[in-house]
């Protein structure tokens, strides 16, 4: 044979071969699709189905399809938790037969089985008009996890997974529609809220913030009102109370105590939301809509997010700057200025009542305290210089100057309220006069320490060539970094090894940054036992490119007076101080440590 019929010869049996295997694939694949659907409940896609019925021996559960979504219709007809109904129409398709128990039964094996009386009965609506079932469950599997079922037309008793009843055995609460608005944030354009006679209105313009529009134009406390979303989102209704009472006074929606009207909805149109009285023994409160009788409750978890009053609504942050822009703050009480001011190397300087070095996290964290005080209340009165209101002169006053401004942003604090509680407030960036609290009081009213450097070591991380740490009573750690300007540490005393370079690191970043708590005493002679300097801690020596003179020494000696603070001392400077006792600890105080990573 020549060598072209071969060829030939070999392409039509590779083809035949191809071809059979095919089929072959096709047909184990169409027969284990059959096999699949055979096994199946109800042999449907969930899409087939346009509703479906369940009879349970006391009550019957009837739910339909209604447009993309599904409705409850028995035994109430309201709106219907979506993704629970959409899970029991996915388990009527989803579920299978796991094997034929029992063929051909009589009344007697039904009845063992619990099938002459169903727990349930399951029959299924198509979407072309038929219907199918009934299928019959019955008792649960002594030894748990199956459930016994009959197929409608069949006369077998089925095995199939408990899930299959679990899954379509909802309680009328789970079944129904939960959620408390049906609408987003992105939707809605306009919150009411009416109490007490008085009305709050918010309104979102087209970039979509939201602002109060009434009883006056003010700006909103952006954090409530996204507490205030996030749980009308994500908390739900938690318990339906009656469908049509004829009496809502018991439930205090007779005259709502507060009335919340969202528009618009999905659909275009408003709807009120009415506050009654709290539940009884629960926590949360009575509630339902202006254009339903249904009545619920909702949960404190969602009605402590609700904003009730003007005040709530209101943004209660009064003074707004950039702490970057600020280049000047005077603070002033009874007679006494204190000023600092950022000189041309963007370093703070205190100016008056004396010059020193400023501390840039203590005159920052200053500006926060201004920036984050929250008006208490805001008063209507904006009569300063009454006397009830304490304002002349001014208990104090702070100015904060930004680059460039012809005026400073400017506040003032009046005298205690009539309560005792909290002092008056007036800023130029809000009409009212307000109330702020003692505590931000206390944060405002400082001296020239609170804002001073209070960093008190004075060398920077490169510099440090070697390092010796020496607890009391043990041999000193010495350690030295291999070469310039790199990360790499090793340990010469006691023994000689490479230890992590981050933990030695992590140490001289801690006193390169030690800052000081409060100065007990600037004088450079004291009684060093008074302090447990004279038997120290840890003393830890710092070393740069002079071997005669140590770039500093920083010494803990005995825990301080107050609480979680120790004595120290460094040899830049005169004096004894408290920093924060923790710095104890972070020291590693064995080799190991040392050479532990972090």
């Amino acid at each position: 044979m020549s060598v072209k019929r071969l060829i030939l010869l070999g392409i039509v049996v590779a083809a035949l071969a191809f071809y059979y295997n095919i089929k072959e694939v096709k047909i184990a694949g169409e027969k284990r699709k059959a096999e699949e659907l055979k096994a199946k409940i109800f042999p449907h896609s969930k899409d087939d189905i346009a509703g479906y019925r369940l009879v349970f021996r006391d009550k019957t559960v009837r739910v339909a399809k209604v447009g993309k979504g599904w409705k409850l219709l028995e035994p109430l007809e309201d709106d219907g938790d979506q993704m629970t109904l959409d899970n029991m129409a996915a388990n009527l398709t989803n579920s299978i037969t796991l094997r034929v128990l029992k063929e051909d039964v009589s009344e007697k094996d039904l009845k063992e089985y619990g099938l002459d009386r169903p727990f349930m009965e399951v029959y299924a609506k198509l979407a072309d008009g038929s219907k199918e079932g009934p299928v019959l469950m019955g008792d649960m599997s002594p030894f748990g996890g199956y459930v016994y079922m009959r197929k409608p037309g069949d006369k077998s008793i089925y095995l199939a997974n408990a899930l299959f009843r679990k899954g379509l055995d909802k309680s009328l609460y789970e079944m129904r529609d939960k959620i408390v608005l049906h609408s987003s944030e992105k939707i809605l354009e306009e919150i009411e809220l009416s109490a007490s006679g008085r009305r709050v209105k918010a309104v979102k313009d087209e970039r979509g913030i939201w602002s109060i529009a009434r009883p006056k134009e003010l700006s909103v406390d952006s954090k409530v009102m996204k507490n205030m979303f996030a749980a009308l989102r994500g908390q739900k209704i938690i318990k339906f109370i009656a469908e049509e009472p004829e009496n809502l006074a018991p439930y205090g929606l007779d005259v709502p105590t507060y009335r919340y009207t969202f528009s618009p909805l999905n659909d275009g149109l408003s709807a009120t939301l009415l506050i009654g009285k709290p539940l009884e023994g629960e926590e949360g409160v009575y509630a339902k809509y202006q254009d339903s009788p249904k009545v619920f409750a909702l949960g404190n978890e969602l009605w402590e997010k609700m904003p009730r009053s003007l005040y709530e609504f209101r943004k209660k942050r009064f003074i707004t700057f950039s702490n970057g822009d600020i280049r000047k703050i005077e603070i002033e009480s009874k007679g006494v200025k204190l000023v600092v001011e950022l000189g041309e190397d963007d370093e703070w300087v205190i100016t008056s009542p004396r010059e020193m070095k400023g501390g840039y996290y203590e005159i920052n964290n200053y500006m926060y305290v201004i920036k984050d005080m929250e008006a208490l209340r805001f008063i209507g009165d904006r009569r300063d210089e009454a006397p009830e209101y304490g304002f002349r002169p001014p208990f104090l006053t702070v100015k904060l100057w930004p680059e460039n401004a012809q005026k400073p942003i400017s506040m003032m604090l009046g005298g205690k309220t009539g309560g005792g509680k909290g002092r008056y407030a007036r800023a130029d960036s809000v009409e009212e006069l307000v109330v702020i609290s003692d505590e931000i009081v206390g944060k405002l009213l400082v001296d020239i320490n609170a804002l001073r450097d209070k960093n008190i070591t004075s060398f920077e991380e490169p510099e440090v060539k070697k390092m010796v740490v020496k607890f009391q009573d043990e041999s000193p750690f010495v350690i030295v970094r291999e070469r310039e300007g790199e990360d790499k540490w090793r340990l010469v005393e006691p023994v000689e090894t490479k230890v992590d370079f981050l933990r030695v690191k992590s140490i001289i970043w801690r006193l390169e940054a030690l800052r000081y708590n409060e100065i007990i005493i600037e004088e450079a002679e004291y009684d060093e036992a008074q302090y447990g300097f004279d038997k120290p801690s840890v003393k830890i020596t710092l070393w740069g490119d002079d071997e005669d003179k140590p770039l500093d020494i920083v010494t803990l000696g005995n825990p301080a007076i107050k609480k979680d603070n120790i004595y120290v001392r460094i040899k830049s400077r005169s004096g004894v101080y408290t920093t924060d006792s923790d710095l104890l600890d972070r020291i590693p105080k064995t080799v190991e440590e040392l050479k532990q990573k972090m």
